[in-house]
């Protein structure tokens, strides 16, 4: 879980792999895959355990990490949307789909009102690293 998100916060996102986020505000609950890319979560999804959250909130710093019940909450829904330098980043993440040394997990960064990235994210599990994201699987999207 945590290799996904370092990896689209800070190396597969939109602005090139750059590590431009000051503040991420990551949704609570883990959502379900959609075929396209996305992800969707509702108030029934299962919440991120408390151990998962901390060690996000580590591997994202310096970045000032928020957990948020919806994305809504700070992007809005209104044609006006802010931009990531005034609300921060929005991660949206999928349960991880394990099978053995390997994982399945697909997120979703939110930008800006025409900025976002996302899509499912192959890992493998090593002895030296833990988890590492090796690749993508399915369709991504970019905007």
């Amino acid at each position: 879980m945590v290799a996904a998100v370092v990896a689209r916060v800070m190396q597969d996102n939109s602005f090139g792999g750059s590590a431009v986020f000051g503040h991420v505000n990551v949704v609570e609950r883990y959502g379900s895959p959609t075929p396209d890319g996305f992800v969707t979560i509702d108030e029934s999804s299962p919440l991120i355990e408390t151990n998962v959250r901390l060690d996000v909130e580590r591997a994202l710093a310096p970045a000032v990490v928020t957990w948020i019940a919806n994305a809504a909450d700070v992007i809005g829904t209104g044609q006006d949307l802010p931009s990531f330098e005034e609300v921060g980043a929005v991660v949206t993440l999928s349960h991880p789909v394990v099978d053995g040394s390997r994982a399945t997990i697909t997120t979703g960064l939110w930008c800006g009102g025409e900025c976002g990235i996302g899509g499912a994210q192959r890992l493998e599990r090593t002895e030296s690293q833990g988890w590492v994201v090796t690749g993508s699987d399915g369709p991504h999207w970019i905007s």
